[in-house]
Formats: structure tokens, sequence, C-alpha cells
């Protein structure tokens, strides 16, 4: 007799028994069995050989007010720290589908594309390179945040600090802000910041920038290897007298 099949004929405490086996063998239908254990998940930083040093981004920016782009770079290198040729390539944007980056004339080892648009979401980075791989290492795009200070045209007094502040529907890790003139180190997507008065001279062209990231180790990778996502607007013209 199986398992499965209950002679309940028998004493009861045999009854209790096969009941108990019934339960953790999940006889039955209708998924009244104990749930199975989740499967292997890749994790962010991606499964490879080890043996790439390779540092990806994703680059979205605003091409012109409302237009956006994507620029996709990643620099290959091998155990000794040389260039890896010819090596293939890809980032898949959230939206499925591939994105192929030739390498680069005259600079071995780095590789680009940029596509119209960009896409908030999970970017996910392949490179082969012979017998040497890393695959489905993985990061979050940011989701588009909007500048709501300073915004364009407004006259900045030149030498003051310049409050700048912006709001997203979801936080980064990290955030900059930047002019022509400055650009601050990373500090946390908190839809607020300063511009220092020696970043906003007189200028008759000024800009302001807003950059939010995230960013995944490549596990997969040799030590240094990273994947980054950025997406980056601003505000111009600005004029500071």
């Amino acid at each position: 007799m199986s398992v499965c099949q209950v002679n309940f004929r028998r004493p009861q405490a045999i009854l209790i028994l096969v009941t108990a086996m019934l339960l953790a063998a999940g006889c039955g239908s209708g998924g009244g069995g104990v749930p199975t254990a989740p499967g292997i998940v890749t994790p962010p930083g991606g499964t490879g050989t080890n043996s790439l040093l390779v540092q990806a981004s994703v680059q979205g920016r605003d091409a012109s007010p409302g237009v956006f782009e994507t620029v996709f770079t990643a620099t290959v290198y091998d155990t000794l720290n040389l260039p890896a040729t010819a090596a293939t390539v890809s980032i898949m944007p959230p939206t499925g589908g591939s994105v192929s980056l030739p390498e680069v004339v005259g600079t071995p080892g780095t590789y680009r594309q940029t596509v119209g648009g960009y896409e908030a979401g999970t970017y996910t980075l392949s490179v082969t390179w012979g017998s040497e791989s890393i695959s489905s290492a993985r990061v979050t795009g940011p989701t588009i945040h909007t500048i709501t200070s300073p915004v364009a045209n407004d006259a900045l007094t030149a030498g003051q600090p310049i409050t700048v502040t912006w709001n997203r529907t979801g936080p980064a890790q990290s955030a900059k802000v930047e002019t022509r003139d400055y650009e601050s180190v990373d500090e946390p997507d908190d839809l607020v910041s300063s511009i220092p008065g020696s970043g906003n001279p007189v200028s008759a062209d000024q800009r302001v920038r807003v950059k939010r990231s995230n960013q995944t180790t490549i596990t997969a990778g040799l030590p240094g290897s990273s994947f980054e996502a950025t997406m980056r607007n601003t505000v111009e013209p600005l004029t500071a007298q």
C-alpha cells in the first residue's frame, strides 16, 4: 500500500500515524502538502568564473528637457589587469531584450552603446571572454526624478549657496548635485542638498544637475568589479550675477 492510500478500517492509532505521514509527504490535492523549499536564486552579484575585472554602468540622462537616453558602458580586464579585447558584453533592460555593447575603437577592453529612452528597474549584465564569464549581475535603475528648485531661467546670486530640491517616487542608494563648477560627494537621496557659493560663480550659462545612483558589487568577478545605474536630470539655463 502506498503512503497516499489510507485504510480507514485499521486501528485509530495507525490512522493518526498515517495521516501525519500524508501531511509530511504532501499527499492530497489542492496544495494540501508542505510547501516546497524555494529554488536557488541568482544573487545580484551574478555567477561566473571570478576571473574578470568588470566595471559596468547604466546612465540614464536627459538629452534635452524631458527627453532621455541611456548610455551603457563596461570596462573588462583579465587577471593580469590587461584589457580583455573582443569580449561579448550585453545588458538586458527591465522590459527585456538585450543591448549589445560593441568595443570602442582605439580603446581595448572598453565597451559602450547608447540608446534612446530610459527605463527604471532591474538591469542584467552578461560578459563572456573566451572561457571566462560573468552572467546575471543585476542592478536597479533609479526612477526618474524632477528638480523642483531652482527652475530654468532662475537668476541666482553669484557666490551664494544654492539650495537644490527634487522629487522622486522611490529613493536611490546615493545622490550627487553639481553645477558646471562643482560636484558633491555621494550623499543621501533625501530630496534636498546645498551647493556651496564657490560652486556658483558669476555665469550667464549655469546649470544644476542631480544624479541618483544604485550600485551592486559583482561578486562573480575579480575584486573591484561593480555594476552601477544612475539617473541624471538637469535644470538650465541659469544665470548667476
